[in-house]
């Protein structure tokens, strides 16, 4: 979803992985694509709480936000569900691409139906990706979708997502996935990984790289920026409504634990995530199912959500993020003026490049007339375009070189 929080943790780890079959038919509707689940056990530094989150009082979640730092040993296990989708293009099985897998890490509030579009094939980059050769895995990170629910306050934060992923990417170099019914010699393990995020998805991915600077080939960050010392996205998001699920919908959210929030004001949500509704820059039965099918966000993931510096990863980077992303780019919300991440050498897009000073090809797409969920604006597929268009140049070099 956000950057709420200014503070980075450091994990360590300890874990194994399992992928077992979450059914034996495809995915709803996509033929190519499978549900699986994955067993992972990890340990890490969390971040401790000292105080408890409140979000019933703007003063009060800031004190949280703002506490002392100090850090506690956590360990768990956790089930990590995930849409694995093969490539849907004739005879691509001995290319580059179907050697590369596409990691989909979703962003706060979301869950692994962001990449297929909500419903909405226009918008449905999953299937964009699998189009072009790349088989995809979209993960429910823990703590949403059909994943597990740890504590949302002790457990699930970034350092421990950070480590249950980075397991799951060893089991993902090797073997492999083994889909329901195929033989276990029957699957190469893949040679590539990319991560693709979105949001809080990319500053996960921007914390891996920073520990492990060998789990992936390169980086897609979507949804993400360095903002300008002037801005201060909370109190915009803040109108977003921030409540405990289990009080919004207890039906739907049936959990005990108070530390998994929603967002309850659709205007809010709306201000924050997208860009201007009177241009038209989206549709609006796109947000109506945004708002309808909308996830949690967790008290530890607001309070680990820092970008660092990830100066041993020598990859390739490409940020695409919506030019008015008020998340990044603006005070939190794109009222009363529409927020810009500028251009060129002053883009805040560019300046994630200083979190990547060693790699070795860099590039970024501001896309037109998209707020910071840009993967649900009409020019979607104006980014879309832009990641194939940079993966296909870095692998390019790579094979050349």
């Amino acid at each position: 979803m956000n950057s709420l929080s200014k503070t980075l943790a450091i994990a360590g780890f300890v874990a194994t992985a399992v992928a077992l079959p979450a059914s034996t038919a495809p995915a709803a509707g996509s033929k190519n694509c499978e549900e699986l689940i994955f067993k992972v056990s990890a340990t890490a530094q969390n971040r401790e709480i000292l105080v408890q989150p409140d979000v019933s009082n703007f003063n009060s979640f800031v004190e949280f936000l703002t506490q002392n730092v100090s850090y506690t040993q956590i360990s768990g296990s956790e089930k990590i569900v995930a849409r694995y989708c093969r490539p849907t293009i004739v005879n691509i099985q001995a290319s580059q691409q179907s050697k590369t897998l596409q990691l989909l890490v979703h962003g706060n509030t979301y869950d692994k139906h962001y990449w297929s579009g909500l419903g909405f094939e226009d918008y449905n980059y999953e299937a964009c990706a699998n189009s072009l050769g790349y088989p995809t895995l979209a993960i429910d990170r823990p703590g949403n979708g059909q994943s597990t629910r740890p504590n949302g306050a002790t457990h699930v934060q970034a350092p421990y997502q950070v480590e249950l992923i980075h397991k799951l990417i060893q089991s993902l170099r090797g073997p492999g996935i083994v889909l329901p019914g195929a033989p276990q010699t029957a699957v190469a393990p893949f040679e590539r990984v990319v991560w693709v995020g979105h949001s809080y998805g990319s500053i996960i991915g921007n914390q891996l790289a920073a520990k492990y600077p060998a789990d992936v080939d390169a980086y897609v960050l979507m949804g993400i920026a360095i903002p300008k010392p002037t801005d201060f996205a909370l109190p915009g998001q803040w109108e977003m409504g921030f409540q405990p699920a289990s009080e919004y919908d207890p039906v739907r959210f049936p959990y005990t634990d108070k530390t998994y929030f929603v967002t309850s004001s659709k205007a809010g949500r709306m201000a924050t995530f997208y860009s201007d509704p009177a241009a038209p820059d989206f549709d609006a039965a796109v947000y109506d199912a945004d708002f309808a099918t909308m996830g949690t966000i967790t008290a530890g993931e607001a309070l680990t959500q820092t970008l660092a510096v990830a100066d041993r990863f020598a990859g390739p980077v490409f940020v695409l993020t919506g030019q008015e992303d008020a998340t990044f780019c603006g005070n939190g919300k794109r009222e009363p003026v529409l927020p810009d991440c500028l251009s060129g050498s002053e883009s805040r897009l560019a300046k994630v490049h200083d979190l990547f000073p060693q790699s070795s090809f860099f590039d970024f797409f501001a896309q037109p007339d998209a707020g910071h969920c840009h993967g649900t604006h009409y020019t979607a597929q104006q980014g879309f375009e832009a990641t194939s268009d940079f993966l296909a140049r870095a692998f390019s070099s790579a094979v050349s070189a």
